[in-house]
């Protein structure tokens, strides 16, 4: 069954700044993921294996995105924050683009 996971901006009155290492990784029923305002960090591995993940919102607070976040295995990707994404990379990563 296709599911969107939208990640909570708290927990127990803590916010949410990072997604963890592999959090959720391997999560075939994951569709669509909603990364809350305030997170910060992605790290790495953590949607990698979800092979049906098409679309994944990432705000702009984020400023370190580790290897593999979501790249391993997505093959269902389709739409994401892209120009984001890509300014994210140029700045934290200029040598891979």
């Amino acid at each position: 069954m296709p599911a969107e996971l939208m990640l909570p901006r708290s927990i127990d009155g803590k916010p949410v700044t990072a997604i963890g290492r592999y959090a959720f990784a391997g999560k075939e029923d994951i569709t669509n993921v909603v990364i809350p305002y305030g997170v910060t960090c992605l790290e790495e591995g953590a949607l990698c294996w979800c092979k049906n993940l098409e679309n994944v919102i990432i705000p702009q607070t984020v400023t370190h995105i580790e290897k593999d976040f979501f790249v391993c295995a997505c093959t269902s990707l389709r739409e994401t924050d892209f120009l984001l994404f890509f300014f994210l990379c140029f700045v934290l990563f200029p040598s891979i683009i």
